[in-house]
Formats: structure tokens, C-alpha cells, sequence
């Protein structure tokens, strides 16, 4: 076997692992492997913008808890509340950080938009909002001006969403571009706001807060790896396809596929995901 045999049999071998998964593996595998690939970046981000600062930090919407986790590790002298309206998933956060033996951590099952009381929220002085904002577009105004009533004066917020009329490629196959148009067909079904990380800094502006920075996360190929950015992909549009199927066909998966299999290699190409950071500072 050549190496390039070797190597499209790996490329195969991960779209066929993916598909192979259950849709919650599916899930799982993707949220642990964004925290993987963007971590780094992210991170950098908010200790550029004021995290190192701060002595309580509230993560909105933290989910599984894995990237506020993996943030108060490094910061121990700070403590962190990650809030999500699941119980199920603080429940999994909780045991995540008990199993990590990280202590500088609380959990809230809470609803943002229902806003949080002046004795949970009396010393925060940092809040991150990462990946929520698309979710929640229709009370993003109230959610901010929640944010801003239970944040101390000169504190950070931090915001990491998505804008997809960012996500741009330059493959020949225009691959980015049925990329895109799947993403914001599959967040039709569901009303989620794919362009919202565009309209975010007017949006803090019109909440009081004072923008700082905006800046494109460039995770690419060349940043994570091709292996990682072929898994991305394929956890994506697995995940799109299960719940949106009349959005992303079988005709979509397979053209992905061949997308991942046989342009997501070529050195010459690359493509941004549209990943928008954010800091504002509360006057």
C-alpha cells in the first residue's frame, strides 16, 4: 500500500467512525473536540482582554462545563460559576470538574434571560457568553442588559459566537460555500441566528458596554491539523444532517465527504469558520 493509499484509507476510516457513531456520541465527540481545537486560542483572547483580572467570572450557557473547566485550572486564584438552564448538563459539569479534582468552580441551573439576583451576581466581575448568543437572538437585548446590571463597573465580558457570512473558503469545488448555505439552512428548523456574532458589538453598544476588540478566531487546516479539521467537518455535518435531514440531504453528506476526502488535504486551499471574538468593558 502506498503512503497515499494509507492516507485516503484513514481519511475513509474517520468519515466511516463518524458515521458509525450514535447521534449523542456524535455530540459528545464534538463538543470535547471543539474545546480541543479552540482552547488555546480562546483562552489567549480573554487573558489579552482582562481575565487575569478578575476574581469572578460567570460562563453563560457553559453546556458540559469542559472549556470553564479547563479555564479555572489555569486560573486558581479565580472563581468561576458556569450557569446553563439544563440540570442535566450542570449534573455533568459538576462530576466532569469533581473528576478533574478542580475546586475554584460553582454551578447554577438558570435561565439568563430570566436574569439572576444581586447575591449571585453582586461581585462578578468577568462574564463569558460563548456560543450562546445564536441560540438565545430573539432576548440577546434583555440578555445583555442582564449581563450588564449583574456585572461590576470595569468589568470584562467576553462574547465568542458566529457570523456566516464569515465563513469563507477558497476550494475550487466551492465546498465553504454549500458549507455555509447547510449551516444556515439547518438553523432555519431550529430558529438559531448564524449571523448573529456580526451583529453582537452594536448590540453590546446599545446595552452600555464599551467594545474593546473584535477579532476572527483563525482556526484553519494549518492551525488544528488536516485529521482534526476532517473530523470537524464530518461531526458537523452529521450532526446537521440527523436533525434538519430535509435541510442537509444525502446528496450534502456525500458532497462533504468527498469535500473532506479530497480538498480538505490540499495545502494551496484553506477556509475561516466565521468564529467571532469579542471584549467590552462595562464603564
Amino acid at each position: 500500500m502506498t503512503q497515499g493509499d494509507a492516507e485516503m484509507t484513514d481519511k475513509i476510516g474517520i468519515y466511516e467512525q463518524v458515521f458509525g457513531m450514535e447521534l449523542d456520541a456524535i455530540m459528545d465527540a464534538q463538543l470535547k473536540l471543539q474545546v480541543d481545537l479552540q482552547f488555546d486560542t480562546h483562552h489567549e483572547f480573554l487573558v489579552r482582554h482582562g481575565l487575569n483580572d478578575c476574581r469572578k467570572v460567570l460562563d453563560v450557557g457553559t453546556g458540559n462545563g469542559s472549556f470553564l473547566i479547563r479555564t479555572a485550572e489555569h486560573h486558581p486564584r479565580t472563581h468561576f460559576i458556569g450557569l446553563d438552564l439544563k440540570d442535566n448538563m450542570i449534573a455533568l459539569a459538576s462530576t466532569a470538574a469533581a473528576d478533574a479534582g478542580v475546586t475554584n468552580l460553582d454551578w447554577m441551573v438558570r435561565d439568563i434571560c430570566d436574569g439572576i439576583e444581586n447575591q449571585d451576581g453582586a461581585s462578578i466581575d468577568g462574564i463569558l457568553v460563548r456560543f450562546v448568543s445564536m441560540h438565545i437572538h430573539r432576548k440577546i437585548d434583555r440578555v445583555l442588559r442582564n449581563i450588564f446590571d449583574i456585572l461590576k463597573p470595569g468589568g470584562h465580558l467576553w462574547g465568542i459566537s458566529v457570523d456566516a457570512s464569515k465563513i469563507t473558503g477558497n476550494y475550487p469545488s466551492g465546498a465553504f460555500d454549500a458549507y455555509r448555505q447547510m449551516f444556515e439552512r439547518a438553523n432555519t428548523k431550529f430558529d438559531i441566528d448564524g449571523r448573529i456574532g456580526g451583529a453582537l458589538p452594536g448590540k453590546l453598544v446599545e446595552a452600555g458596554f464599551a467594545v474593546e476588540a473584535v477579532e476572527m478566531d483563525p482556526m484553519s487546516k494549518h492551525t488544528v491539523g488536516i485529521s482534526n479539521y476532517q473530523r470537524y467537518f464530518l461531526h458537523e455535518i452529521a450532526i446537521y444532517h440527523a436533525f434538519a435531514p430535509e435541510h442537509v440531504t444525502d446528496e450534502d453528506v456525500e458532497f462533504m465527504r468527498w469535500f473532506v476526502e479530497n480538498e480538505v488535504p490540499l495545502q494551496e486551499y484553506d477556509g475561516s469558520h466565521g468564529l467571532v471574538m469579542m471584549s467590552a468593558v462595562k464603564p
